[in-house]
């Protein structure tokens, strides 16, 4: 069983299904078909460390997309996993399935785990969340340019997701960051946020001729589009 689930489970991981939850539960049943694989079978390979991690990791989101929201303690128990990827499935589980009681676990986990990959996913698990009590934390992140860009950047996204306007002041001095990742990101921040203070710096940089991109996404265009967002946010109130 353990070699045709092996297989099975790498296709299911190279097709990056990123919270296709559907997805999911179809890929779920081929297997449980094809294998006999239960849903209590299913839970006890994502505790068992004699499995190769990534394939724990898969099994562990399969359980999420299966469960839903009954998959939560479980999710909480195996983020704290040592190997990274299985911890990093149980967050992306939580950020998709969670609710207000994982948000304390998530905030232990931040301020223990030096795992980028990890980091990154509760940063992002929490904006899903609106975790409100995580502002403060996702601030000095986002601030912190130890950090890596992509971390910085769900900081960034995460604080626009929650809508805390307290934060414009730190997403304002970030849109001269040095990091063009950083700068698309606050950008975006404050469209979601409809940071009016910040309209003078974006209207600047959309205007300008500057072409800085991170990958497909240009800091030129998020302006622009952070600008019509105030303008959209403006003409409701």
């Amino acid at each position: 069983m353990k070699s045709r689930f092996s297989s099975r489970a790498k296709r299911f991981l190279e097709r990056s299904h990123g919270g296709d939850w559907a997805r999911a539960r179809t890929d779920w049943r081929a297997l449980a078909r094809a294998d006999g694989l239960t849903r209590r079978g299913l839970k006890h390979l994502v505790f068992d460390g004699r499995w190769p991690g990534e394939l724990r990791a898969v099994a562990c989101w399969l359980y999420a997309g299966v469960e839903g929201r009954r998959a939560e303690p479980m999710l909480r128990r195996v983020m704290a996993d040592i190997d990274p990827r299985v911890s990093q499935a149980a967050v992306q589980g939580l950020a998709n399935v969670g609710g207000g009681e994982s948000i304390p676990p998530l905030l232990g986990l931040l301020t223990r785990g030096r795992d980028n990959d990890v980091r990154g996913s509760v940063v992002y698990a929490l904006g899903k969340l609106c975790a409100r009590r995580a502002v403060p934390i996702l601030i000095e992140i986002l601030m912190d340019v130890t950090e890596t860009p992509a971390v910085r950047g769900f900081a960034a996204e995460s604080l626009g997701s929650i809508g805390d306007r307290g934060a414009c002041s730190s997403l304002v001095e970030c849109l001269d960051d040095s990091v063009v990742e950083v700068q698309w990101w606050a950008a975006f921040a404050l469209g979601e946020l409809g940071c009016d203070d910040a309209l003078p710096k974006l209207q600047m940089i959309a205007q300008a001729n500057e072409d800085l991109r991170h990958g497909r996404r240009n800091v030129t265009a998020s302006a622009a589009n952070a600008v019509w967002k105030i303008g959209r946010i403006r003409s409701r109130t």
